[in-house]
């Protein structure tokens, strides 16, 4: 499997928990493969990764022989910055023009969102931004499968978070078979306050409940790529 991963902060090195991963399991970054350890290079945070957790599991149950991380996810990226036209988006199409030198792009794993709900992102914008960044990359020949966390809980934000929120609608609205886009981890409901270190970011027991829902999802479609 090799892994393109998005988003923000959660999706970045931001975890309680640092990993090491396993021979097999490897961090892609500019043009070069190394044994993949939180921090993961590519991505912003200096502490731990969840990533690396998700690749050692999914080799141990024989889900995958080989997994490959390519992270580019940025703490406190809201999805403007990531549609296309956006200075994340010129990031993660030159990434891929660098990675799909080497391997194919078997799933791209989103999990972002807690700036957009903060910041007051309508439903219908994070739908059509979202929509113009998986376009963008489809252009460049990717057309591994989707997945889309459902991500907007985060309490360092002045902002009362609710779990029926336009961006939460947003995402659970985007899976759509045809387009090659299926649902991820709901961490809004499985990573809960105690599962935080600062109510926002993934301590140790919110890394494993989420590398353990992406198995699930990822084992379900292993199929799809």
């Amino acid at each position: 499997m090799v892994l393109l991963i998005a988003g923000q902060s959660n999706a970045a090195n931001s975890g309680g928990q640092r990993y090491l991963g396993r021979q097999d399991v490897v961090n892609y970054f500019g043009g070069a493969c190394y044994v993949a350890s939180s921090p993961l290079l590519g991505t912003t945070g200096v502490a731990g990764d969840s990533w690396t957790l998700l690749g050692n599991k999914l080799v141990e149950r024989q889900i995958a022989d080989q997994v490959v991380l390519v992270a580019t996810a940025i703490s406190g990226s809201g999805i403007g910055r990531w549609q296309d036209g956006g200075d994340l988006n010129v990031m993660i199409r030159s990434v891929i023009s660098d990675v799909t030198l080497h391997y194919r792009i078997t799933q791209v794993l989103w999990h972002q969102g807690e700036w957009d709900f903060a910041g007051g992102t309508t439903r219908a914008q994070y739908l059509e931004k979202f929509t113009s960044l998986v376009e963008s990359i489809r252009r460049m020949g990717v057309n591994a499968p989707v997945y889309v966390s459902v991500a907007t809980r985060c309490d360092l934000t002045s902002t009362l978070w609710a779990a029926d929120n336009p961006i939460a609608s947003a995402q659970k609205a985007l899976p759509d078979s045809e387009k090659r886009i299926f649902q991820g981890v709901d961490t809004d409901t499985l990573v809960g306050p105690l599962d935080r270190t600062d109510g926002c970011h993934f301590a140790q027991s919110g890394q494993e409940k989420f590398a353990e829902a992406w198995v699930g999802f990822l084992d379900k479609h292993r199929g799809n790529r």
